[in-house]
């Protein structure tokens, strides 16, 4: 959580590690308890708190705000979330996908300035992507635009929570590859252990993995460029290259060949950044 000026400097930053998946109350009260915490610090009051931006990872209906998939974030399903945020810290805060956040972020102040149509991939505990079209963050009619996690690729491979079996993200996610280097004492997340050989194997193969969906997107929408953001695209060039080489070798000429394919410059705070950006706006709009 980030309290920012209207110029969008971060004045104060809070955090907290939770189980977002099965928690959704313990991870609502506790946002408010960063937030009341975050403006004591800053002696500020919620009458001075402009707008506020908050990012889910799952897919929200852009119209009410609540978690569309029955399968993914199970436990915040029927869940009125800008009444349950309001309830609990008194402000009207606008909810969104955090994959689209990232892709804002990136749009407004990361790798994606200067195109105007880009994919945005976070690659983490779950695997999403925020579309970015012709200069605006495009959610589809519901909300699930870019749930590109739940693409299937084997249909007799490990079973995913959306309930469908071979997933992208029931293949490659941070918990995934973690438990594949497990047995060889490789932490993921070290940056000393990522330059393993058998870790940088895993993860380009990992990447070749994420690369095939993506190339799919690549045909479909001719975007300029491909911003990998999240944990699997921070742990160093075998990811990346591997996402990389599968664009390039599948997606179709004039496609493949002309998309960049770059990690994402505010790392793991474009979601954060993406946050900003929104509330920023809405606050310079009131």
């Amino acid at each position: 959580m980030a309290l920012t000026d209207r110029d969008s400097r971060i004045v104060g930053e809070a955090s907290a590690e939770l189980d977002v998946d099965h928690q959704a109350s313990r991870v609502l009260d506790r946002a408010a308890e960063l937030l009341e915490g975050l403006l004591a610090r800053a002696e500020l009051g919620l009458r001075d708190v402009r707008a506020a931006t908050a990012g889910i990872p799952g897919p929200v209906d852009p119209t009410t705000g609540t978690v569309q998939s029955p399968t993914i974030l199970a436990g915040w399903v029927g869940l009125d979330l800008p009444a349950e945020l309001r309830a609990r810290t008194g402000l009207d805060v606008h909810i969104d996908n955090d994959a689209n956040l990232g892709a804002l972020g990136e749009l407004t102040a990361g790798a994606g300035r200067g195109h105007r149509d880009f994919i945005y991939v976070k690659a983490s505990n779950g695997i999403g992507a925020g579309l970015v079209l012709s200069g605006a963050v495009y959610r589809g009619a519901g909300g699930m635009a870019g749930e590109i996690g739940h693409t299937q690729l084997d249909p007799n491979g490990e079973w995913c929570r959306c309930g469908n079996r071979g997933c992208l993200e029931a293949t490659v996610s941070v918990e995934v590859v973690r438990r594949q280097l497990e047995p060889l004492g490789i932490d993921l997340l070290a940056a000393q252990d990522v330059t393993h050989p058998v870790a940088r194997k895993v993860l380009a193969e990992s990447g070749r993995t994420v690369g095939r969906v993506v190339a799919s997107l690549c045909n479909a929408l001719n975007p300029t460029a491909v911003i990998l953001g999240g944990d699997l695209s921070a742990t160093g060039d075998a990811f990346p290259d591997g996402v990389r080489e599968s664009i390039e070798r599948l997606a179709q000429p004039g496609t493949g060949g002309t998309v960049q394919v770059v990690v994402a410059e505010l790392g793991r705070r474009a979601e954060l950044f993406g946050a900003v950006a929104g509330a920023t706006a809405a606050a310079r709009a009131s």
